[in-house]
């Protein structure tokens, strides 16, 4: 975990305004960086806040340079009512940072 960066903030509020679910906050103000090599591919596991595990599938493009997950809060997602999501993050090359996974919507 490291504090979070500007540039992955502003990712963030563009993907979520644009899904009209702004405004968003980030848990602790942390991101977890990623090996891109092994989050592109696979199943991976994590530990939930309440301390249970869940899987999901690798989805960090491998020409990615960099990958970080961030727990988000947002408005509730119309059809789900869900308010926070792990979101995922790749840095691509000359586009910069971009939301590659979000649990959020149905």
């Amino acid at each position: 975990m490291k504090p979070i960066s500007a540039n992955v903030v502003l990712a963030l509020k563009k993907y979520y305004a644009a899904r009209h679910l702004t405004p968003i906050s980030v848990y602790k103000n942390e991101e977890t960086v990623l090996n891109v090599k092994q989050q592109s591919i696979g199943v991976h596991w994590c530990r939930n806040l309440d301390g249970s595990k869940s899987g999901y599938v690798g989805v960090v493009p491998k020409n990615a340079t960099a990958a970080v997950m961030v727990h988000v809060k947002h408005r509730p997602y119309p059809e789900t009512m869900a308010v926070s999501t792990f979101a995922t993050l790749a840095r691509m090359p000359l586009k910069g940072w971009k939301v590659v996974s979000d649990d959020t919507g149905p």
